[in-house]
């Protein structure tokens, strides 16, 4: 092997232990929201429903906070489940890619992606996802606050 393919080689070993370290980011960053959005929306419909939280006089505005928080909560987790089935699309789709190349006879190198709309996609549903967790956990907050100051 000379010194140019050398280097071809391992800039495409670093490219792709770099798309693999970022996908790994991004999945575990998905996870974080799921859990964090999960965990908090449990815990304050487990104290709602259990009464405990009713003893403390809430009004309506407290309500309609944790409603809307519960709710902002809930599309987060949603996007995040769709962000884990975009994931396999995209990683469907690049193994097809990569079994018609393996089957041809090609000898250059080729960066094997995702179509272009699923990487938007995908993106598009990342952003809701942490918005909506941020945006739910800002209304339960808000709801604590006031249940805290009546």
């Amino acid at each position: 092997m000379n010194d140019d393919n050398k280097l071809r080689q391992d800039k495409v070993t670093t490219f792709n232990l770099s798309a693999v370290e970022f996908r790994t980011r991004v999945l575990d960053f998905n996870k974080q929201l799921l859990l964090i959005s999960g965990g908090i929306q449990t815990i304050t419909i487990s104290a709602f429903i259990s009464g405990n939280i009713l003893k403390l006089g809430i009004t309506t505005a407290v309500v309609s906070h944790l409603k809307y928080g519960w709710i902002c909560l809930s599309i987060s987790m949603t996007a995040s489940l769709l962000l884990q089935f975009g994931q396999t699309v995209a990683f469907f789709c690049m193994v097809r890619k990569h079994k018609k190349l393996l089957r041809s006879d090609l000898k250059k190198i080729v960066i094997i992606e995702p179509p272009s709309i699923v990487i938007i996609v995908m993106w598009t549903i990342v952003i809701i996802a942490f918005l909506s967790c941020l945006a739910g956990i800002w209304f339960i907050s808000v709801a604590a606050i006031s249940i805290l100051h009546a």
